[in-house]
């Protein structure tokens, strides 16, 4: 780990280190036995810097104070200090990326108000908002996509059309959760097998099934769209807010939901995964809210190991390589 850099590559600098202090904690592991006249040497730092510097590391957590080291100073095992260093930066991140969730919230807010203004110059009733045409129901969905920050759930038959590829793809580079319950008839189309591939592998879930569908997207669970006619996509299509329909859309789509059947990634059916836990939940927010392994077990009752599991389990399941990236996923998927 080395100075600062543009590559997205976190450094020691993420961590609270300034330049004096990063060379003063490398000198500390690669020579404990200096004391403070070798370390200046070493360094090139003067005396008071370098006690500045060395100040620095034990407010950090990575040196403490030692009468028999010759510095008065050693490191602490990086190993521990400095997983400590990065998983309070990982919360502080997460804590951050909560707050621009719900900026996104207040957004899409602002956008329902202008939504109902809309709709009496687009045509439709309360809650109902008319799209004639594919053009304007392109540029209609493409802006509705962009305020999605937390899901996309899609009942689609045939071939994906142009204007519904365009909002999956544009959410999918989000890392937005997606859900998609399609024909299975269409997996016979070669180039809809190829499209359904390359969606899975950017983290869509699909599922099969054997009914006839209507096509349906609902976003954020707070507007739907449908086709006005489901045979003829020209006709336009219906922006649904009114909360009486657009629950009965949300249930139909659970419904389809349960009983289709998950698409391996070989697109080959495969059993749901089962759902996630009253003690998932608690131990997700626990952990967004910057407790310790320690105290989040005591709160659960279990053992710091079991509750260490069960959080490789849950960061397993959301396909995350680390604690921060599991809990920003939460988020997205409307978990925490």
């Amino acid at each position: 780990m080395g100075k600062a850099n543009d590559t997205g590559v976190m450094t020691l600098r993420d961590l609270g280190f300034d330049e004096l202090a990063e060379r003063t904690y490398r000198a500390l592991l690669q020579k404990p036995e200096h004391d403070l006249t070798a370390l200046e040497a070493q360094v090139g730092a003067v005396e008071d810097d370098l006690r500045t510097a060395l100040a620095h590391l034990v407010d950090l957590g990575v040196a403490r104070t030692h009468p028999a080291a010759p510095s008065g100073v050693v490191a602490v095992d990086p190993t521990a200090s400095l997983r400590q260093l990065i998983e309070h930066k990982e919360d502080e991140l997460l804590r951050k990326y909560r707050k621009v969730a719900g900026l996104r919230t207040e957004l899409g807010a602002l956008s329902v108000l202008d939504a109902r203004g809309m709709a009496g110059l687009r045509g439709g009733g309360p809650g109902v908002e008319w799209v004639d045409g594919m053009r304007d129901v392109r540029e209609r969905l493409a802006e509705l996509s962009s305020l999605t920050r937390a899901s996309m759930y899609c009942v689609l038959h045939g071939r994906p059309r142009p204007e519904v590829c365009q909002a999956l793809d544009l959410r999918l580079r989000r890392g937005i959760e997606l859900r998609l319950v399609h024909e299975r008839s269409a997996l016979d189309d070669e180039r809809t097998r190829t499209y359904l591939h390359r969606l899975m592998a950017e983290g869509a879930r699909i599922r099969v099934s054997d009914r006839r569908l209507d096509p349906l997207i609902v976003m954020d669970e707070q507007v739907a769209v449908v086709p006005i006619d489901p045979e003829d996509h020209g006709q336009g299509a219906l922006v649904v807010r009114q909360v009486g329909l657009l629950t009965g859309f949300l249930r139909l789509f659970d419904r389809l939901w349960d009983e289709a059947r998950e698409l391996s990634p070989d697109l080959q059916d495969i059993s749901r995964e089962p759902g996630l836990t009253d003690d998932d939940r608690r131990l997700l927010d626990l952990l967004a809210s910057g407790n310790t392994d320690e105290v989040a077990a005591r709160h659960l009752g279990v053992s710091v190991r079991h509750l260490r599991r069960r959080i490789a389990r849950l960061t397993a399941r959301l396909e995350a390589s680390s604690r921060f990236e599991a809990g920003v996923a939460a988020v997205r998927r409307g978990w925490l």
